[in-house]
């Protein structure tokens, strides 16, 4: 008897913009401003709408677990707050 097996390869993406351009710039011009993400992998069916306040330092204590997402919000507006409204936080 011989097994053979085969390499599997998963295909992942998600992706999280804004409809706003001029959030990009290193001095956005509003405080606070929605991000959408999507996950493709998921089926996700609903809008996950994000809404980034900059400047707040509320942060998170450090028994509270983060959301990956956050962290990567975060790389590029560091006191930035997350509100995820009524989806539960993607752990």
């Amino acid at each position: 008897m011989t097994c053979t097996t085969a390499p599997v390869n998963e295909s992942h993406y998600t992706c999280l913009f804004c409809r706003n351009p001029a959030i990009t710039s290193d001095d956005p011009p509003d405080t606070s401003f929605d991000m959408y993400y999507y996950d493709g992998l998921a089926l996700q069916e609903d809008e996950i709408r994000l809404t980034i306040k900059l400047g707040s330092d509320e942060g998170c204590s450090s028994t509270t677990l983060v959301p990956p997402l956050e962290h990567c919000i975060r790389t590029k507006w560091p006191s930035a707050t997350v509100d995820w409204h009524s989806t539960d936080p993607l752990l």
